[in-house]
């Protein structure tokens, strides 16, 4: 592997909105991975922008106080292990890590995980991007980007577990890369799940939605209950989202060889 080797729903400590009222504050983009190979292509922004049908359309951008606004926070939290097929469930990661998060404009700050917890000062207010690099290159984890809201409360950041998207990846007779990215989706309407959304991305081995509680498949052509989608193998830094009523979003994403990420979205 190139790089040192959701959570239950109420532990996010954010949910992106996929289409905003507000062009002027959007997400910046994920900050860099130290250890990943030098020749990665840095997305343009989590930025989930929008078409409607009909002649309408969706805004585009997190919404909010995000990076634009240049106010800071001290934020403080810990990290876990995402374990089960389902996303939904997690326990506390014990190891040292490299926490790294985004100030203003982008502006990439690192502060070390003692196996218990962590502190960022300076860190901007709004949707942000983290990403948790574990020092333990042999551990069993993707070093995994993640998305927050960067608030007063404390935050959870989440690490892949390996075995868990290498056996969804088995089950649909395909291998993963360590020189590519594994991508899962989480869709809701700030709520529930949100079903029958697709996705298209031209960088992605495969593409599977849900379906039962801990089941994927690329047979099905949308999202089911719980509204997750998995892209393996992505190497391309866009995802198209296409909802029931033909509404279009567009989702940045980085993917860095070897590294994971879980993204909670709100359309």
């Amino acid at each position: 592997m190139s790089v040192p080797g959701r959570l239950p729903i109420a532990l996010c400590a954010a949910l992106f909105a996929a289409c905003s009222s507000s062009t002027g504050d959007k997400l910046g983009p994920p900050p860099t991975c130290p250890s990943c190979p030098s020749g990665s292509t840095l997305a343009g922004g989590m930025e989930a922008s929008g078409a409607g049908v009909g002649g309408g359309s969706s805004g585009s951008g997190a919404g909010g106080d995000g990076q634009g606004g240049g106010e800071t926070a001290t934020v403080s939290g810990d990290v876990v292990v995402v374990n089960s097929l389902a996303f939904d469930s997690a326990f506390a990661y014990a190891k040292p890590a490299l926490v790294h998060g985004d100030g203003p404009s982008g502006k990439q700050i690192s502060k070390p995980y003692d196996g218990v917890s962590f502190t960022i000062d300076g860190v901007a207010k709004g949707d942000s991007w983290f990403l948790v690099v574990p020092d333990d290159t042999t551990d069993t984890v993707f070093p995994t980007y993640s998305g927050q809201r960067v608030a007063a409360d404390k935050l959870t950041l989440p690490l892949l577990d390996q075995q868990v998207l290498s056996a969804i990846g088995l089950d649909a007779g395909l291998a993963l890369s360590d020189q590519q990215a594994q991508i899962v989706l989480r869709v809701t309407d700030g709520k529930n799940p949100i079903q029958g959304i697709t996705a298209e991305s031209a960088g992605a081995g495969l593409i599977l939605y849900d379906f039962g509680p801990t089941s994927y498949s690329i047979q099905n052509n949308a999202t089911g209950d719980r509204g997750t989608i998995v892209l393996l193998n992505q190497s391309a830094t866009s995802i198209t989202l296409t909802d029931a009523a033909a509404n279009i979003y567009h989702v940045d994403v980085r993917p860095d060889a070897g590294t994971a990420t879980l993204l909670e979205l709100v359309l």
